[in-house]
């Protein structure tokens, strides 16, 4: 197949990251084998860039993929994404002036709020990876505290620019089906505009503890009993990832499977665990 499309792909996230290794690079090494042709502008945090970075340089070698890492910075706050958008939008224009891209694949608002700005300016198509709601998920985990002026003034530019991204977008993704029905009943929806639902998947290719002796093999590196029911959580923890319903979820599980493991699977800190558990119990002892 010859498709020949180029395309700029823009995140926020780094290839380095959990996120950028699981749910972008496989997409864009597949889709790359049906002849699109990508070029990936991401922010990368300097302790993984330094880690990952020979490993991401390969797989992306590999597939044909062209890599522009910019460094990802946090202090001080706010300033620091000003910044980082200023970089973006500059290394964006400059890659673009040098090969006149076919679409700007954005991923989530940030990335988002710049490939509009492309498509005002050169006709490029404006693809918008929405994923979830990321202004109101920032609102609701209290990152975006409502109390403040700037962090409201900040949720009130994103909500806005969430309509003119939905407007005017070419192509539409969401992450799950109840978020692609949400926006449908939107007015700055455009129903001749498509748009597809991509939730987050695993390849079976990578994560392959799918027979029977390759759990058992499992659970004896990670020093679990050879038999009994194990509740396991992969990904994130913090802010709206809803730990402590987990763990009440788990007491009522240990209530009938009394042998039952929780297995948490995160690169976040264990502190959020053990101080979950321990405020569980407290709460539990309490009441």
């Amino acid at each position: 197949m010859n498709i020949n499309k180029k395309i700029l792909y823009i995140t926020y996230d780094g290839m380095t990251d959990p996120l950028g290794q699981s749910q972008v690079l496989p997409y864009l090494v597949g889709l790359s084998k049906e002849g699109y042709r990508f070029t990936i502008l991401s922010f990368e945090k300097k302790e993984r860039y330094e880690r990952f970075k020979d490993i991401i340089n390969r797989i992306t070698k590999a597939a044909g993929i062209t890599w522009v890492p910019l460094s990802f910075t946090t202090k001080p706050p706010l300033v620091s994404k000003y910044y980082d958008s200023v970089r973006m939008k500059r290394t964006a224009f400059r890659l673009h002036r040098q090969q006149r891209f076919d679409m700007i694949h954005c991923r989530s608002y940030i990335a988002a709020d710049l490939g509009l700005r492309l498509k005002r300016n050169t006709g490029v198509k404006f693809l918008f990876d929405m994923r979830g709601f990321w202004a109101d998920e920032k609102k609701d985990a209290g990152t975006w505290n409502q109390n403040s002026f700037l962090f409201r003034k900040v949720y009130q530019y994103y909500k806005q620019k969430e309509n003119e991204f939905i407007r005017e977008a070419d192509y539409i993704i969401s992450l799950t089906h109840a978020g692609k029905g949400e926006i449908m009943n939107w007015p700055s929806y455009n129903p001749a505009v498509p748009m597809s639902v991509i939730p987050c998947c695993a390849d079976m290719d990578h994560f392959t503890l799918t027979s029977v002796e390759d759990r058992k093999k499992g659970r004896i590196r990670l020093g679990l009993p050879e038999k009994g029911l194990v509740v396991s959580y992969l990904g994130s923890l913090g802010a709206w990832y809803m730990l402590d319903e987990m763990l009440e979820l788990f007491a009522v599980i240990k209530k009938k499977y009394t042998e039952a493991k929780f297995l948490f699977i995160t690169h976040s800190s264990p502190q959020l665990i053990y101080q979950g558990c321990q405020f569980f119990i407290l709460a539990v002892m309490i009441f």
